[in-house]
Parts: structure tokens; sequence; C-alpha cells
């Protein structure tokens, strides 16, 4: 009878002990939820930002739903819309990239995609008309992180500081480089040529790079000098 009852009392104090403990696990406190500070931020859309025009009236942006408005300074450009100049100059900034474009009066330039939105493996402008300049900031990621097509002829970039013109009624067409180098070819990739900071392509004397008079460049560049818009370093 003795041991019957140790026996009992053994598998009780087992048991209330179990007991104890579960309640001691259900109890204990959750680990506190990750801080909404500590959680990281969703990478920002990339885009252009209008930064600076000599007339604001005179630039107009048709965004991809065919919506038509005047620039604005400040105003976030997204991808797949089209810049108008009219009378005025404009300046670009890509962000968060840091790029700058130049657009010179009388310029059509469309924003194709931009590195850092869904699906973009470059950022892909097209010159509709117009002429152009771009100090482009450097990806070392990205063999051709920058691509300028007109219908005539494709840049490809890395990161370098050069111009464009293209005339739609004439399909005159020249590349000058002023830094950097730039790969030039036709858009079924048939002929190319590599152009280096110094040099300059005229498209109606083939694909072929010559070096570029200074007084080419002071008679081209001036209507394409930044005002407003920071330059990468």
């Amino acid at each position: 009878m003795i041991r019957v009852c140790a026996f009992l009392i053994l598998v009780s104090t087992a048991i209330t002990g179990t007991l104890s403990a579960q309640m001691n696990v259900q109890s204990a406190p959750l680990a506190p939820a990750l801080a909404p500070s500590a959680i990281p931020a969703p990478m920002p859309e990339a885009s252009a930002l209008l930064v600076y025009a000599d007339d604001e009236n005179a630039v107009t942006v048709t965004t991809p739903d065919g919506a038509v408005s005047a620039g604005s300074i400040g105003m976030e450009i997204p991808e797949g819309s089209t810049v108008t100049t009219g009378s005025s100059s404009a300046e670009l900034q890509l962000a968060p990239n840091g790029s700058a474009i130049k657009l010179a009066p009388n310029t059509t330039f469309r924003i194709d995609a931009l590195l850092g939105n869904p699906g973009a493996v470059a950022n892909a402008f097209t010159l509709l008309g117009g002429k152009l300049r771009m100090v482009a900031t450097k990806l070392a990621h990205v063999a051709e992180g920058y691509v300028v097509s007109t219908p005539t002829a494709i840049c490809g970039v890395r990161g370098t500081d050069f111009a464009r013109r293209y005339d739609p009624a004439t399909n005159d067409d020249w590349l000058c480089v002023l830094d950097g180098v730039v790969d030039f070819h036709s858009p079924d990739g048939s002929r190319a040529v590599s152009v280096r900071g110094g040099t300059f392509v005229e498209l109606d004397q083939g694909f072929v790079a010559k070096p570029v008079p200074a007084v080419w460049v002071k008679n081209n560049f001036k209507d394409i000098q930044f005002a407003k818009a920071t330059l990468p370093r």
C-alpha cells in the first residue's frame, strides 16, 4: 500500500511539472515584430525630372496614356513619355540615375525605358527629331547602359558626354563624342563604328569617325550647353 501511494505521488508530480512547463512556454512573450523603420523601403521607380526650360509653357509632355500637359520645373516625367520642346530648350535629370540630358529647341524626344523599372535592360531613348546632348553616369555593370535611337542609327553608351542631331525631313544624322566611347551602328547592325572622344560621325558620309574641329563644336553646341542640370562626375 505504501509503495502504491509513493508511485501515485511520483506520477502526480511528473504531470504537474509537465503542465507547468507547457504553461510557461505558452505564456512566454512573442518575439517583437520587425519595426517599420527596419523594413527595407522599395526601390523608387526611375523617371526623368524636368529641371530647366527657357520657357516652360513651350515645352509639352505626352504621357503613355496620351495625356498632354505643359512642362513645369520639377515635374516627374514617366517612362514612355514624349517631350517636345517647341521654341524652348529643356534639361532633364534622370532619377535616381543622375544622368543629364539637354534638349535643343524644336526637339522631340521619347523616353522608352529607364533602368530600375520592370523589364528595362537599358536607359533607352528615341530622338524623333532635333538635337540633344547627354552626360551619362557611368554604369560598370551594364555593357550599354544607354541607347539613343533614330530611324537611321543607334548609339550604345556606357557613360560619356556626347551629342546627337537628327532631321526627319532629310534623314540628316550626326553624332559627336566629347568624352568616352560610343558604339554607333545601323539599325540592322550591318554597319558600325566606335566613336571616341574628340571625334564625330556624319552619316551622310557613312559610318566613319573623324576628328572634330573645335570650330564645329563651337557652332553646333551653342544651343545644348547646360544651364541648370547637375552633371555627373
